[in-house]
């Protein structure tokens, strides 16, 4: 009897302790949630006198060939975007005691608009959180089915077609967009044709509308039938 009431006197404590702890941790959440939605402007680029420029790297992970033919490529891909937020670089590293990163809504913070210029209309087939981690590293990860018709025979039975991925409303004077290149991690093989390379290049261009250059990534892919 004595060792059963030790048992249970021990699984209390346990279960107390692990109760506060847990408190302790959502409560830290909570705070940080509540302090972003209070004192965080969405609708501002993050910048500062030491970092005027926001640094985004964009890159592409490709999942499926939906539909090819020489004109035309579909895919399904995911888009892993990162940046820092210095407006969250301290309230981070002040919570990072208490957990690794934090989970937050999309429409909260913050987002680079980063665009497929072949169609801008494209629509998010999953928009998820964006997770933040120390020293207001930003992570992102939409997926979508992507398109374009920028396609083109370069002989041996081989066609190219490219993706322009760029920032929609900010110019190089307010967004350093980066390429951290192509995934092919998790690709679904296809049953009639294969990608045998693949490119990320990125370049500055003056647009049509505006002043000021522009940056985007140009990703190429080489498909031929298998």
């Amino acid at each position: 009897l004595l060792l059963c009431l030790k048992t249970m006197l021990m699984l209390i404590i346990f279960l107390f302790s692990f109760g506060n702890q847990a408190a302790s941790v959502s409560m830290n959440e909570d705070d940080f949630l509540s302090l972003l939605i209070t004192d965080y402007n969405k609708m501002v680029r993050p910048s500062n006198k030491e970092q005027p420029i926001t640094n985004v790297n964009h890159s592409l992970s490709i999942q499926r060939i939906v539909k090819f033919n020489s004109n035309e490529l579909e895919l399904d891909a995911w888009m892993p975007t990162t940046w820092t937020d210095t407006r969250l670089s301290a309230a981070a590293d002040r919570f990072r005691d208490d957990f690794s990163h934090i989970s937050i809504p999309r429409s909260v913070v913050w987002l680079p608009d980063i665009t497929l210029y072949q169609r801008p209309t494209t629509h998010l087939d999953y928009e998820p959180n964006v997770l933040l981690y120390g020293g207001g590293r930003m992570v992102y990860v939409p997926s979508s089915r992507i398109w374009t018709d920028d396609c083109k025979d370069v002989g041996k039975g081989i066609t190219e077609c490219s993706f322009q991925f760029g920032p929609w409303s900010y110019d190089t004077d307010d967004v350093n967009l980066m390429s951290g290149g192509i995934s092919m991690y998790g690709f679904r093989e296809h049953p009639e044709f294969e990608i045998v390379e693949s490119t990320a290049v990125r370049m500055d261009y003056k647009g049509p509308c505006c002043e000021g250059y522009w940056a985007c990534i140009k990703y190429t892919l080489s498909i031929k039938r298998r």
